[in-house]
């Protein structure tokens, strides 16, 4: 029998995980209604083929997005969980952040600046790609990882909003013919540069934060301590951003738009993962150090219904793939069909991993998570080139189906092999 206190106690973190959950389901949600809403009038202005060009600079400019954000999505969240009510330690760890992702952004874009320049494919929309930097600068401001350590998801839901309503309203505002394609992500950056500064004031005045300049030295153990987890993001980018830069070169931007739409389609159930990730992220760590039973317990608790949940989603969208494209579209695109019919079941992947993969890092075993990524997306991109090459956006599609599979089964062998952390047995 639980104490009253262990009860209450009990009570307590469900009632906060479940608002947590409550307020990212309404960011998610806002998520999946901006893209139904904005993806079909952006295609019908700028074309297929445009939305493809659109869909290149983003893939791009995500590899610098994943540098300037060096794992502190999951080394940051974690420190700031453990010390939420220890204003002084908030402090350092916010200042430390911020600044490292601060260098780690003029480094980005002397990179970034330098490739674009360098290559010859991105010179026909050498604007429209320089731009896309302003992508990079949003993220790195963005501070949803301080309001996800706190777990005050709610505040991410209020700036999501706000970037959102800007973005959409923006965006009919402005863009109305093809030649203003090269001004969508710009706005999209603006909306969440403006987000991102209203965050950073809350944080600031609300949690009373001092932003102190941290030193050379803890800025370059911050770098030490997140290679592992860097890594493993950037591995992950590495094969879902080289899959479009692939398919451009061998394909042109036509095909990437055509994949684009399919691929956009099943990424908005993704975000159902992202945000179930990112809700219990905190409160993992939390059980890892009480008790590893309860942490077996809690996963099975919360997989199966999303599991059934997920299998119906996928196999409603791949019967209704047809209709789902002409909405998105406008057009019929055979194309886009098959290969949506392809790429629809890699959510239901992606959600057994997540068990592996989170309580792989709360146990500190980010090296482990840093191997098996890296080696997915090494094969990733290797196989990748040679399906592309020989079945254009569909190897691509193929391919993309295989690594998840991999990486779901490489996590899974990573942890289950450390019989002391296993959550099967």
């Amino acid at each position: 029998m639980l104490s009253f206190f262990e009860e209450l106690n009990l009570r307590l973190r469900q009632s906060r995980l479940a608002r947590n959950f409550f307020a990212l389901s309404i960011w998610q949600a806002t998520n999946y209604l901006i893209p139904l809403i904005t993806m079909p009038y952006i295609i019908h202005v700028i074309g297929t083929e445009k939305f493809g060009v659109v869909s290149l600079i983003q893939a791009l400019h995500y590899y610098f997005i994943i540098f300037v954000d060096y794992g502190f999505n999951i080394t940051a969240i974690r420190e700031l969980s453990m010390a939420r009510d220890d204003n002084r330690k908030l402090s350092l760890i916010f200042s430390r952040t911020l600044f490292t992702k601060f260098l780690l952004l003029i480094a980005s874009f002397i990179l970034a600046a330098s490739m674009i320049l360098l290559i010859p494919k991105f010179h026909a929309d050498l604007k429209s790609y320089l731009l896309g930097f302003l992508l990079v600068i949003g993220q790195m401001l963005f501070p949803i990882w301080f309001f996800q350590g706190v777990e005050k998801m709610k505040f991410i839901t209020y700036l999501n909003l706000l970037s959102k309503v800007f973005f959409v309203a923006f965006l009919f505002l402005f863009i109305h013919e093809q030649s203003d394609y090269i001004w969508i992500i710009p706005i999209q950056a603006t909306g969440v540069i403006l987000a991102s500064i209203v965050g950073i004031f809350i944080i600031v005045s609300r949690f009373e934060i001092n932003v102190v300049f941290p030193g050379r030295d803890v800025i370059i153990n911050e770098l030490k301590l997140g290679f592992p987890v860097f890594i493993s993001n950037f591995s992950v980018t590495a094969y879902n951003s080289s899959n479009y830069l692939i398919l451009g070169f061998f394909g042109g931007d036509l095909t990437v738009g055509v994949f684009s739409i399919a691929e956009k389609i099943t990424s908005l159930l993704r975000q159902i993962l992202s945000m179930l990730s990112q809700a219990v992220f905190p409160r993992v760590c939390q059980i890892v150090v009480e008790n590893h039973l309860g942490l077996k317990q809690f996963w099975r608790r919360l997989i199966i219904p999303f599991a059934s949940l997920l299998v119906l989603l996928c196999g409603l969208i791949a019967y209704l793939a047809p209709q789902i494209v002409i909405l998105i579209a406008g057009e019929d695109l055979p194309e886009a069909v098959n290969l949506l019919r392809i790429i629809i079941w890699v959510p239901i992947i992606v959600l057994f991993n997540i068990p592996f993969f989170l309580t792989l890092l709360a146990y500190e075993l980010k090296k482990e998570v840093m191997k098996v990524l890296l080696a997915c997306s090494i094969f990733s991109i290797l196989i990748s080139f040679y399906l592309t090459y020989q079945f254009q956006a569909t190897g691509t599609a193929v391919a993309l189906l295989i690594t998840e599979l991999l990486i779901a089964l490489g996590l899974m062998f990573a942890l289950e092999r450390k019989r002391e952390f296993s959550i099967l047995t």
